[in-house]
């Protein structure tokens, strides 16, 4: 029961901590502007729209992410301390996983679609079909260093 617990616990304070931290910082991360590695602007809402369609899409990418960091979870279970754990959980939700995000759904992202045909990545960019690629390789890396 102890251990059903901490696993309970653990996957409230991930979603509660990714929800933090994807605002503060991991949207703008992700979807800010101004260079091809990182978006440096939209933190905290800053610059976004008013309205429920902006929300909505900020809710399904806070989403995204805390899947990202529940896959690392449930790999990592009981194989780390849970203080170890709440440490990275945070780092991954604000700032790897944001990151790799940029790259390839930002607008400006290095390996993205939406760049000039001779400026993608192999000369179509990345494409990734409904998150698998992004959500599924971050959280599956992450979790296959956590073990290590």
């Amino acid at each position: 029961m102890r251990n059903t617990n901490n696993i309970l616990f653990q996957n409230l304070m991930d979603a509660a901590i990714a929800a933090l931290s994807f605002y503060l910082l991991g949207y703008g991360f992700a979807y800010g502007t101004g260079s091809s590695f990182i978006g440096l602007t939209n933190f905290a809402f800053t610059g976004f729209a008013n309205d429920a369609y902006t929300y909505a899409v900020w809710f399904m990418e806070f989403a995204f992410a805390a899947t990202t960091s529940s896959i690392v979870a449930g790999a990592v279970a009981e194989r780390c301390k849970i203080g170890a754990y709440f440490v990275f959980g945070p780092l991954l939700t604000t700032f790897i996983y944001p990151v790799v995000v940029h790259w390839v759904w930002s607008s400006e992202g290095w390996a993205s679609t939406s760049l000039d045909a001779n400026a993608r990545l192999f000369g179509v960019g990345a494409i990734d079909f409904a998150g698998s690629t992004v959500v599924h390789s971050v959280g599956g890396l992450t979790a296959l260093v956590g073990c290590a």
